[in-house]
């Protein structure tokens, strides 16, 4: 759970879906433990699990070389993009160290979050980080297992969920209500200036993201 829930999107799936998140912790998780330069994946190997690294230092080489491999420490996660496209790594990750790591298994995911109240703002989420992962990386052949830091999915996650939280919003809302009239006339003004304030946020998010980019032709259903 902790891992996991560094992770931007993971962090809102605890939040508005415990029982969703329950479930992907449970069924679609697994640990592993690598030895001293064990060698996790290779470039071109098919990838269906996301890693977190939970303890140990990891070297990641990107496609075939083997000198000026990047850093992967822990509480950073890697291979994201193979929850959203049929994904093949695009390098080598080994360890320098003894290390730990949590496995989100890519299919047991998306069986789980498809029949949540969230699968809407999945499909955006899913979307976003296609297109913006190939617009970054400047072509989608560029895009390496590491991309998808918090720092790249943090602002992907709130526009996917915006939506999710306007939910928070209402049951508050509701829960105002029961503690008589005046307190509702006044919960009911606030949530008609966020209406309002958030149909004109969806007018821009709607103007920049209205472009789907994917990784070609490989991306999966939920998309």
């Amino acid at each position: 759970g902790p891992s996991i829930t560094l992770h931007p999107l993971f962090h809102k799936l605890h939040d508005l879906e415990e029982a969703c998140f329950a479930s992907i912790c449970h069924l679609a998780m697994t640990e592993k433990s690598l030895l001293v330069s064990e060698e996790l994946f290779r470039c071109s190997m098919k990838c269906e699990q996301m890693f977190f690294v939970v303890s140990g230092m990891l070297c990641y080489f990107l496609g075939y070389e083997d000198y000026l491999p990047w850093p992967v420490e822990p509480t950073t996660w890697l291979c994201e993009a193979c929850l959203w496209a049929n994904w093949q790594h695009r390098g080598r990750l080994t360890t320098n160290e003894a290390a730990e790591l949590m496995v989100l298994d890519s299919k047991e995911f998306l069986s789980i979050v498809l029949s949540t109240r969230c699968a809407t703002e999945l499909q955006t989420y899913a979307k976003l980080f296609c297109s913006n992962a190939v617009k970054d990386c400047g072509d989608a052949s560029h895009v390496t297992d590491l991309w998808g830091s918090t720092y790249q999915v943090s602002p992907l996650t709130r526009i996917a969920f915006r939506h999710g939280d306007d939910k928070q919003v209402v049951n508050k809302v509701m829960m105002l209500w029961e503690h008589g009239q005046e307190t509702w006339v006044h919960a009911f003004q606030a949530w008609r200036h966020l209406a309002r304030a958030q149909s004109v946020m969806n007018k821009k998010a709607h103007a920049k993201f209205n472009v789907l980019g994917v990784f070609g032709d490989e991306v999966q259903n939920i998309v």
